[in-house]
């Protein structure tokens, strides 16, 4: 049976998460979110005993990631929605030798920015240039959809915050 590609994508995100969080020098958390009836619960996650099946009953799992030599990081699922944000939080400082290099290319541009890690391009424009006037025009397009993207993730975080206020006031009074 053929899953669809959001589907595919999202389980092998999770996947990655799952084993980076098992690496011998990985260190951090994993919390699973689960409503019962108006309440969101928080409890740690057996990494062991999560698959893509049993992620689905969660409202949000959240992994806070790193390893022993300094990297964080936070990945946030949604399962019940297919959709994940992951979110590098290594500081760029000259001193520690992280600075990264500005990206050349289409594809290491949509690597660095958020929301188009996972997205995979053809090859002919992922090899794309980025100082000709196409590479220049698409680096453009590409900035404005993280913003938008980005907006639309913060006004959906608004609208579920009221929800949940609006719930409660209603259930609780």
């Amino acid at each position: 049976m053929s899953k669809n590609p959001k589907e595919v994508a999202f389980n092998q995100a999770l996947e990655r998460c799952i084993n980076a969080m098992l690496q011998d020098d990985a260190c951090g958390q994993s919390f699973m979110f689960e409503r019962f009836k108006a309440e969101l619960f928080v409890s740690g996650l057996r990494l062991d005993a999560l698959i893509p099946e049993v992620a689905q009953r969660y409202e949000m799992i959240l992994f806070d990631g790193g390893n022993s030599a300094g990297d964080r990081w936070k990945h946030v699922f949604f399962p019940q929605l297919l959709e994940h944000y992951f979110v590098d939080e290594n500081p760029l400082s000259e001193a520690s030798g992280a600075l990264h290099q500005a990206p050349k290319t289409v594809g290491e541009l949509m690597q660095s920015l958020p929301f188009f890690a996972d997205e995979h391009i053809e090859d002919e424009l992922a090899e794309l240039e980025l100082d000709c006037p196409v590479g220049e025009d698409c680096a453009k397009v590409l900035r404005k959809a993280a913003d938008l993207i980005g907006t639309a993730v913060d006004v959906r975080e608004q609208l579920i915050a009221a929800t949940v206020r609006q719930m409660n006031i209603f259930y609780f009074g």
